[in-house]
Order: structure tokens, then sequence, then C-alpha cells
């Protein structure tokens, strides 16, 4: 956390100090970095009109081994480690339906390289019943891994430009992508190994009814 507010810091640091510069008009390219929901980004942006700009891109993000501890599961406490990996690729179109403000639309498609996402589900302690002690090996748990690749549309609202007026800029943008149906593989073990094949359903379910991936970032261009 103290990290990434630090690089968070640098980043408006950075943009402040060259924001005063006077603006280049004859330019129509940038490059940008971002950081957001989807982890870190990198794009080009190039000039088709007064009104719009066409944006390449590529976020980035991975999570190794996080774990949730104490999570509540029908009255029972559960550890939940959590992998996440994802590239993501995109070419959109920002639009600026007002000329003298920043709002801007933005629209078009994404390909989903690999958005992988891994859940175990283990007891977080061992359980008494009687005189038997069960380990938390013993109990087992669950473990759901998703996947989702493929094309997928997007739509978003910001503020800012990836092409700024000066050298260089700040923007922020919201958004979402639609997501095609995922494939999901849930395993129980352990001694939760029998009610493995009642709650398969229900997580596959789930997760196919999970439609988008929101995008917040924060992003960062310069202008040449």
């Amino acid at each position: 956390m103290i990290k990434k507010s630090f690089l968070l810091s640098t980043f408006i640091l950075i943009a402040s100090f060259f924001y005063a510069q006077e603006p280049l008009k004859e330019s129509k390219n940038a490059v940008g970095i971002q950081i957001g929901s989807l982890g870190y980004g990198v794009e080009y942006a190039r000039n088709i009109s007064e009104n719009f700009t066409l944006i390449f891109g590529g976020n980035f993000l991975k999570i190794s081994d996080f774990v949730i501890d104490d999570v509540t599961l029908d009255d029972e406490n559960f550890d939940v480690t959590t992998n996440i990996e994802s590239q993501i690729f995109d070419v959109v179109v920002e639009y600026f339906p007002f000329k003298k403000y920043s709002f801007k639309l933005v629209g078009g498609l994404g390909y989903i390289s690999e958005t992988h996402i891994n859940l175990d589900i283990a007891y977080d302690d061992e359980i008494i019943i009687g005189e038997i002690t069960f380990t938390k090996d013993e109990l087992g748990g669950f473990i759901t891994d998703a996947k989702w690749s493929g094309i997928a549309p997007y739509l978003g609202i910001g503020f800012g430009r990836a092409i700024p007026k000066k050298r260089l800029g700040i923007s922020v943008e919201l958004g979402a992508f639609y997501l095609a149906d995922p494939e999901v593989n849930f395993t129980a073990r352990g001694l939760l190994t029998p009610s493995g094949e009642e709650n398969a359903q229900l997580v596959r379910d789930t997760f196919q009814d999970a439609k988008f991936i929101p995008n917040l970032n924060l992003k960062l261009a310069y202008k040449f």
C-alpha cells in the first residue's frame, strides 16, 4: 500500500511540474501510462479530428497468493487465497462532445488475451467434534478457477485528454468491458468433497452472471 501511494504521489507531482508548459498545437501524438482497477497500462494515442482521438492500449495485472482471512460462509470461517492474472489489449475512440471542456465519451473493443481468477477456499482452523479433531487439511476446501478470453466491447466516460493540450496532462476514466461467459472449473477436496457437485453449478452461474470488468484509471499522457 505504501509503495502504491508513493507511486501515485510521484505520478501527480511529475504531471503538476509540466502542466504549466505552453500548448503544442501542432502535435497529434501522445503516449501514456496509467494505473487503476485493471493494474498498470500503457497506450499510444493519435488525433484523427478535432473531437476524436484513436487510442491503442494494454492493461496488465497480476496478484499472487493474496490471502483474505476469516471469511464467513454458512457460519463457518474460511481463508481465501486469491490469484489473479489479466492481460487486456484495446482499441478505443475518445470523443469530446463539448469543444471547450475535457468531458469525454470512450468506446471501442478490447481483446482479453487472458483473464484468470483462482480462488482457494479452506477452513481457517481445525474443528473439534466430540472427541475427534479434524485438521484443516482433513476438512479440505473448495477451488474455483475461472478464465475469460476473446473480444469484449468497451464503453466509458471521463475527464481529460489522451493527447493533452499542453506537453503533459492527467485524465481519469470510468468504464467497463462486456464479457462473454467464462470457462469455470470447481473442485472440492477433503471432507467437503461430497458437497462439490451441489455447489459446482451455483459457482458457475455466479461467475457467468458477472458480465462486466470495471475499469477505473488515472492516466498520465505525454504529447510529442
